[in-house]
């Protein structure tokens, strides 16, 4: 057992010691704190996707691409998925 793993175990039993409403404060504060961690958008991804959607505005714009309506394009995955079937 490392030295950071014997450190955790006495913290632990510290914790677990202290009464059930002190308990359930510091519960609810680590819990909040990994659920901030998690909606954190990733700053990389982020600017990958605002890099993307830009470029693909530029693609509408310049008419490079061509548009398709929603309804053909659920009219040709439906007709896709019969045939795969």
């Amino acid at each position: 057992m490392c030295y950071n793993d014997v450190i955790m175990n006495a913290r632990l039993k510290e914790l677990l010691a202290l009464p059930e409403q002190e308990r359930a404060e510091i519960a609810d504060a680590l819990y909040a704190s990994l659920e901030a961690a998690a909606a954190a958008p990733d700053q990389d991804v982020e600017q990958a996707w605002r890099s993307e959607l830009d470029e693909r505005i530029a693609d509408v714009d310049a008419e490079r691409v061509a548009l398709v309506p929603a309804s053909d394009v659920i009219r040709d995955l439906q007709i896709e998925l019969q045939r795969l079937r």
